[in-house]
């Protein structure tokens, strides 16, 4: 079994508010490979939060 994430990106991921948040930073963090550093910079500066107003703004065109 190949192990895609690290006990650490776990760590990371338990800390998100609710399980889409979590979900969706499990999903980046292994298909853009982010290493644990980066995964923490996009947490702390509200990717998720950032992508969903964009999507939303595009739905309301």
């Amino acid at each position: 079994m190949i192990h895609l994430l690290t006990w650490s990106h776990y760590f990371e991921l338990l800390k998100c508010e609710d399980e889409m948040e979590m979900q969706f930073y499990f999903q980046e963090a292994i298909n853009q490979k982010w290493k644990v550093r980066e995964l923490k910079r996009q947490i702390k500066f509200s990717l998720f939060h950032r992508h969903a107003l964009s999507t939303d703004k595009r739905n309301f065109r």
